[in-house]
């Protein structure tokens, strides 16, 4: 896979088998059910942010003022919580897959909605929306744990007592080609902070330039 659209057309061609499978068990997942979007804000790299700043940038400017502001009072807010601002500069201090593992860590405990998420709980740039976004709910990290939500985990539990065969594909066999789609440096950032620099019309982030902590240059491509 040579460039982030194949990349993203073979993760859906999977996440629609998997559907089709297990179609009765996957009505849960659907449209204005966005609790995935609104407990952990992903990290995505600048190939991932540039596909979602193309969209963006063809969004009304008051659309797009009004999404900048939004986002930095997410930002500020999630500064405001307990060892954010700790953590971030803990994972500053380290290198490499340590770095990235603290930085996931922080992520995955502090809750916030994701900035792109529309009052009525639908994605707004849903088409170019990142990797993690679109395998959640629809892959494993491996055979014994799955990437999905507790309600999701409840249903498939359910299938499989009924017989039903539940195989995920494998989150890994994506994310790893999209890293390396990036090459070296490798920058990976949390979306909401990614946007937080918009309004500079920045598609790929100057890495010398980026909020203190938050973006990590990595000497080879290492697991998001």
């Amino acid at each position: 896979m040579n460039s982030l659209a194949e990349v993203y057309e073979v993760l859906d061609e999977k996440i629609d088998a998997v559907r089709q499978s297990l179609e009765s068990y996957y009505r849960i997942c659907k449209r204005g059910c966005a609790d995935c979007c609104k407990v952990n804000w992903v990290a995505c790299t600048s190939q991932e942010w540039a596909l979602v700043f193309d969209a963006l940038v063809q969004w009304p400017l008051l659309d797009q003022r009004r999404l900048i502001e939004r986002t930095k009072v997410l930002v500020q807010e999630f500064y405001a919580k307990p060892g954010a601002r700790e953590g971030i500069e803990k994972a500053a201090a380290a290198s490499g897959a340590d770095a990235l593992r603290i930085m996931k860590d922080v992520l995955d405990n502090i809750r916030l909605p994701c900035p792109l998420l529309t009052p009525d709980n639908a994605c707004s740039v849903y088409s170019v929306r990142p990797t993690i976004c679109r395998a959640y709910g629809f892959a494993c990290i491996d055979q014994k744990k799955f990437l999905i939500c507790e309600k999701l985990k409840e249903k498939l539990t359910v299938a499989q007592k009924e017989g039903q065969a539940v195989r995920l594909p494998l989150y890994e066999q994506f994310r790893i080609p999209i890293l390396q789609l990036d090459g070296e440096p490798l920058v990976v950032m949390a979306l909401p902070f990614w946007i937080n620099r918009f309004n500079d019309g920045q598609k790929i982030a100057d890495v010398n330039n980026q909020m203190p902590g938050f973006v990590q240059k990595w000497n080879s491509p290492v697991f998001v």
